[in-house]
């Protein structure tokens, strides 16, 4: 009786042995998505996460998940348990295996089917799967979003069991079936194949189905029917580990077995995280990401994905930059001083258009205006793409370099072109009529003191007022009196007239002051030379008597007129050194002023006696009349040594 009971509970142990799924996954694992860089540098993926069971990891927070991105660990921004539903297909492989009966007389296909029946009762009438049916023998029933319909294929499939030829050609179109649909997005896909043990043939194309299941994220599930006596082949073992590297599993069934429930599987493909984060991707092309969960007890890393960027700095382009900016002085009737003189415009408005060559736009943290590599605005918050370029400290014409840089949220800086714009001063004519309403007190003092001044001369000159001769007033003493002169009868003499040597007398009378005699030194000296057409003035010449001298066409502003088209208003200016050299330079003109034929740089150029200079079209020769400053003539030997 012992060794009965014995041998019972030994056959059923070896049963439930049997019957347990083979290939189970033996370790947690997870898969990340590819990742979607539309809105880079926010980047935005889907996370499968499964625990050694098999089963969907639930409940995971930001803390617990982290992006390893090109070995660099990066928080996730946003982490987000999506339930959308399942895209699975059932598979059915039919060959003679079906047809054998158990000990009640029902085949392994009625079995089968009416557990797929079983599971999809439990459906209900409405389910966020995608469902679908594949047979071997040409029936298809294909994305059923309706479970009852899907029930109604189970139970009009009658296949003709005794005469169909099983082979994995419906695994291949089942992978498909799962893998389609790119419009519609499902968390996971997976395939329940129930088949027959395949023969040789069929197991050798397992190797290029499960590449195309593993790239696709299609896990494949099967029953295979067969007697116990193939259960420890060779082509199970094929079928376990092709199922366990798609992350499914491997049911055998004899049809003495209970089968399993299809809804684990399905329900196991229904979940999935959103996950997003903040790229730090700045260069390169190729870059790989996986994703790291840590939780309590969990700790796995997902196989890297690739993700192929080529980041690039931005590029600031100017719109429309302008080339001369004209500043022209505005009258002040209340202060004529060239301090307070004013220029409109007061500001340039510059506008640019930043573009990015990656074609990834992204936000900017800053951008600045440079001119002649001086910063001179800067915007660090929008709007980037305008600046208000002050003008103020721009009183005199010149040329200046603009260039605009942008920075952007990954810290890549890019710069413009260097951009030329001139600045042109137009200054206001001298106002007389002006300055005369706002001297008006001034100007009636003067006059006023004029008229008297000119008055008391006239009175004086015409005898009315003598002066006193300093000294000859008689002097009385206090107590006396001057008695009164007895009158005397004689004629008056006729009232002389003033002369001239009257007046040349009195006029000699006041202290006029000495008028020094005006001497100038004429230390050096331009020589006009002849114009090419002949009609030069070859025998004028300028003195140069002065510290400094301005040539140009513009008598206001020039004291050496010229009236020739070549030359600007203010054209050149010539001026003595504290070392006593002449230095001629050139105001900003078209044609340039040149020495020895050489443009004349900025700073100017020390004249030396004998020079050619060109104003314009203006030839000149500078010459100086000291003779310790002119050089003297150098002989030089020619005869050989």
């Amino acid at each position: 009786m012992l060794k009965h009971t014995s041998r019972v509970i030994l056959l059923c142990l070896l049963l439930s042995l049997v019957s347990l799924p083979v290939g189970a996954q033996e370790a947690a694992w997870a898969k990340l998505s590819p990742p979607n860089t539309d809105q880079f540098p926010l980047i935005t993926t889907y996370l499968n996460v499964y625990d050694a069971e098999g089963n969907f990891v639930h409940d995971l927070k930001p803390s617990d998940v982290s992006i390893i991105e090109n070995q660099r660990t990066i928080p996730v921004s946003e982490i987000k348990e999506l339930h959308t539903g399942a895209q699975f297909v059932v598979a059915i492989n039919i060959g003679p295996a079906y047809a054998i009966k158990d000990s009640l007389g029902a085949t392994r296909f009625e079995h089968i089917q009416q557990a797929l029946i079983s599971w999809i009762d439990a459906f209900g009438l409405e389910s966020r799967d995608d469902l679908s049916i594949v047979t071997n023998d040409g029936v298809e029933g294909l994305h059923f979003d309706r479970p009852a319909a899907l029930l109604s294929e189970f139970r009009a499939y009658e296949p003709d069991i005794d005469t169909a030829i099983p082979n994995l050609d419906v695994l291949a179109s089942a992978i498909s079936t799962a893998a389609d649909r790119a419009t519609q997005f499902y968390a996971g896909r997976g395939v329940l194949l129930i088949t027959p043990l395949p023969g040789e043939d069929s197991l050798a194309a397992l190797p290029s189905l499960e590449s195309i299941a593993r790239q696709a994220n299609v896990r494949v599930y099967i029953w295979m029917i067969s007697s116990r006596a193939y259960f420890d082949s060779m082509g199970v073992n094929l079928l376990a580990e092709f199922a366990a590297r798609t992350g499914g599993q491997l049911f055998l069934y004899s049809g003495e077995e209970t089968l399993p429930a299809v809804d684990p599987y399905v329900d196991q493909l229904r979940y999935l995280y959103y996950l997003a984060y903040q790229s730090q991707i700045s260069s390169g092309e190729v870059h790989q990401v996986a994703a790291h969960i840590s939780s309590p007890g969990l700790e796995i890393t997902s196989e890297p994905v690739e993700i192929e960027l080529q980041v690039q700095p931005p590029n600031p382009i100017f719109v429309a930059p302008p080339l001369e900016i004209i500043r022209e002085e505005q009258p002040n009737p209340d202060d004529s001083s060239a301090e307070s003189a004013e220029f409109t415009p007061g500001e340039q408005l510059i506008e640019i258009l930043i573009e990015f060559p990656d074609n990834l736009s992204r936000a900017l943290e800053r951008t600045t205006l440079y001119v002649d590599g001086k910063i001179v605005a800067e915007n660090t918050s929008p709007p980037f793409d305008r600046f208000a370029w002050s003008l103020e400290e721009f009183v005199n014409d010149g040329s200046y370099l603009i260039q605009v840089e942008a920075v952007d949220e990954l810290g890549l800086v890019g710069a413009s072109i260097e951009h030329q714009v001139n600045i042109a001063i137009r200054r206001a004519p001298f106002d007389f009529l002006n300055l005369f309403e706002r001297n008006v007190p001034a100007l009636i003092g003067i006059g006023a003191a004029i008229t008297v001044s000119v008055a008391l001369l006239a009175l004086i000159l015409g005898g009315k007022i003598q002066p006193k001769t300093t000294g000859q007033l008689s002097r009385r003493k206090p107590s006396q009196r001057a008695e009164k002169p007895k009158p005397v009868a004689r004629p008056l003499p006729p009232k002389p007239q003033p002369t001239r040597e009257r007046l040349s007398h009195w006029i000699d009378r006041f202290s006029w002051p000495a008028r020094r005699p005006e001497h100038t030194v004429e230390e050096a000296y331009l020589e006009i030379l002849p114009a090419r057409n002949g009609n030069g003035h070859q025998e004028e010449r300028i003195p140069i008597t002065q510290g400094e001298m301005t040539f140009g066409n513009d008598p206001t502003l020039a004291t050496i007129e010229f009236h020739d088209p070549s030359l600007e208003a203010l054209h050149a200016r010539l001026r003595k050194d504290e070392n006593g050299d002449f230095i001629i330079s050139d105001e900003g003109s078209i044609a340039g002023t040149w020495v020895n034929y050489t443009p004349v740089p900025p700073n100017g150029v020390r004249l030396d006696h004998g020079d050619t200079i060109h104003i314009g079209r203006i030839g000149l020769r500078f010459a100086y009349n000291d003779i310790q400053k002119i050089p003297k003539p150098r002989i030089t030997s020619q005869e050989s040594s």
